[in-house]
């Protein structure tokens, strides 16, 4: 869930800047430019949607600030993702973090339940955005993307051999 005490820190950063010179094919660099971008995007409407009075509101959201409200909404989104992609990387070789030492046993405990936080926030969203890549149907030729109970009634080993789905 979304709380406000985040959203406000999160607006902190907006005014951070990338400094001349850094790396731009570093990952860190990367998150930074998403986070820096999705601050000042809220930021911005923020303020678009302070200006408006309570009776005006809903135009300015819907029909003024339309275009806004989505870069905001992606912008969220890509930060949530790339969260979840680096939880769910860091979870599948947590074993080998914490044999290396690189990541305390305290702190590695807590990577599985961050994972299924972060999915959890953004789970009720997840058909969107598959829905929003518009990749046909027919397209999807996997046969476990289809009736997957069905799929996996025989050990097929992957594969669609007298697979009927």
């Amino acid at each position: 869930m979304v709380s406000w005490p985040n959203v406000a820190a999160r607006m902190k950063l907006a005014d951070d800047r990338i400094p001349a010179g850094v790396p731009l094919a570093m990952l860190s660099t990367m998150v930074k430019l998403f986070i820096i971008r999705e601050a000042r995007l809220l930021r911005k409407l923020g303020q678009a949607m302070a200006g408006a009075s309570k009776a005006d509101s809903f135009d300015e959201w819907m029909k003024k600030q339309s275009d806004l409200v989505q870069a905001t909404a992606f912008a969220f989104g890509e930060r949530e993702l790339t969260l979840l992609f680096a939880l769910r990387s860091v979870e599948s070789e947590l074993s080998w973090f914490m044999v290396e030492e690189i990541l305390p046993l305290q702190a590695g405990k807590q990577i599985p339940d961050a994972v299924r936080a972060t999915v959890q926030q953004i789970g009720p969203t997840a058909h969107g955005v598959v829905d929003a890549f518009g990749i046909p149907d027919h397209l999807v030729a996997a046969p476990i993307a289809g009736d997957w109970e069905k799929y996996n009634i025989v050990d097929n080993r992957g594969e669609l051999l007298g697979v009927n789905v």
